[in-house]
């Protein structure tokens, strides 16, 4: 049966939907087309037509967008940074990011794990080699320049965590327990949910606070059915206290992390936050007994201390905080 090519004009042009038919939305090429071999010269075509079909979806001009195969090498290779599909519709549809949603699952779920297969302190002061990870993602992320000085704060701090990590048996300072590794990869969850929650700080705080809710429910359901640990055998007195302390604590912190974290630059957003390690660690020793060693308490010192000149010396040497980074 031959081929009918209809010409689709605009909505409320007549389509053709009968069998053998095909209605096409002409868009320019960049250059001309060798079937077969992929062309840098036409990757803004290739982009063009995934921003006319989004557009017209949102218009509702279009019921519906399907996509084909798209070589992002090429279209990279033309001088245009494109990471694929998601990332692409994901910025003209003006929604978070799906890596902010499950960098704040893990962030929250890894930290509680970490407190319970370890020490709070412990974990806690892992957990706040957040600022130093913040530092070097927002520097390529969010393209803030990282001062110099800053530079010798973030070797302080990772020395700091070395020794604390330090194992004498083992002679080396990397992470020995699963309670180590879960600190520090929250930590570092931590600081690209923070930087991201900056990269999109146009969007509502509340879509941005549901993202997180839906990241840590994804995240902890994930979690139990790994762990396989059974639901645990409790009053439903327990439970309504659990449910108000979930909703009245990391609802109302959540809003607040997200309103503070959107209205300031992330380098010093993750370092205000130190505030919690003098709470945690005064609860800890009052009501759990826990004690810090030597090498926490130095090399804890050193994280604290380096996180906290991060905030106090500014963001730039000598230059005020440019528009827009305030």
């Amino acid at each position: 049966m031959p081929l009918s090519i209809e010409i689709y004009a605009n909505r409320d042009s007549t389509v053709c939907t009968t069998p053998g038919s095909l209605t096409v939305m002409p868009i320019s090429l960049g250059a001309p087309a060798c079937p077969g071999r992929l062309d840098p010269l036409n990757a803004s075509y290739v982009l063009d037509t995934l921003r006319q079909a989004v557009q017209g979806c949102q218009q509702q001009e279009f019921s519906g967008l399907v996509t084909g195969p798209v070589h992002k090498g090429v279209i990279n290779d033309a001088g245009i940074a494109f990471t694929g599909h998601t990332e692409f519709l994901a910025e003209r549809a003006g929604v978070p990011r799906v890596v902010m949603m499950l960098a704040a699952g893990w962030a929250n779920q890894a930290f509680l794990l970490a407190m319970i297969e370890g020490t709070v302190v412990r974990a806690m002061l892992l957990f706040y080699m957040a600022p130093v990870w913040t530092l070097i993602i927002s520097r390529f992320v969010l393209d803030e320049h990282i001062v110099r000085r800053n530079y010798l704060l973030m070797v302080v701090a990772m020395a700091g965590a070395l020794l604390m990590l330090w194992d004498p048996e083992l002679k080396n300072p990397w992470p020995n327990t699963t309670a180590d590794w879960l600190a520090l990869t929250s930590g570092m969850a931590f600081a690209l949910s923070n930087v991201m929650i900056r990269k999109i700080q146009d969007q509502p705080v509340l879509l941005k606070t549901a993202s997180t809710w839906l990241g840590v429910g994804l995240i902890g359901v994930a979690a139990i059915l790994i762990r396989g640990e059974p639901v645990p055998d409790a009053t439903a007195q327990t439970f309504g206290l659990v449910v108000l302390l979930g909703v009245a604590g990391f609802m109302v912190a959540t809003l607040a992390l997200q309103y503070g974290v959107t209205h300031m630059p992330a380098q010093k957003s993750a370092v205000l936050l130190l505030f919690e390690l003098i709470a945690g660690g005064v609860s800890a020793w009052l009501l759990a007994g826990e004690e810090l060693g030597m090498p926490e308490f130095i090399g804890g010192a050193m994280i604290i201390v380096s996180g906290y000149l991060v905030a106090t010396w500014g963001h730039r040497e000598n230059e005020p905080i440019p528009e827009g980074h305030a």
